[in-house]
């Protein structure tokens, strides 16, 4: 399950910055996954999952706010960069079909709301 290990990734990430900053509770997570594979279209299994992971541990109850973010892409015929839409499959300047992905898999905390 793809959003099991996308909560459990979330979950490490915010555990890590609460442990770093010496916090006892996490009452709220806000992260921005940026990445086509990491793309859902119904969020309602990734809140299951984060709820899931979050039991037990310093974060159970957290409000949890999730942003899903394109992709950037970079034409590697005429270096455009642009964001990925859909399934992207060639560049929209020059229709290049050789594209790269430059900020693939990425999690980014934006906040961690500790006590």
């Amino acid at each position: 399950m793809h959003e099991l290990s996308l909560a459990q990734s979330i979950l490490e990430t915010a555990l890590a910055e609460a442990q770093r900053v010496g916090s006892k509770r996490i009452r709220g997570i806000h992260a921005k996954v940026v990445g086509s594979s990491h793309h859902i279209e119904d969020t309602s299994s990734l809140e299951f999952c984060l709820e899931a992971v979050t039991k037990g541990t310093i974060a159970e109850g957290a409000e949890m706010r999730i942003e899903f973010m394109p992709s950037t892409l970079r034409c590697k015929k005429c270096d455009f960069t642009f964001p990925a839409q859909g399934s992207t499959l060639v560049c929209p300047r020059c229709r290049g079909g050789k594209l790269e992905e430059l900020d693939a898999e990425q999690i980014r905390l934006e906040n961690v709301y500790t006590e």
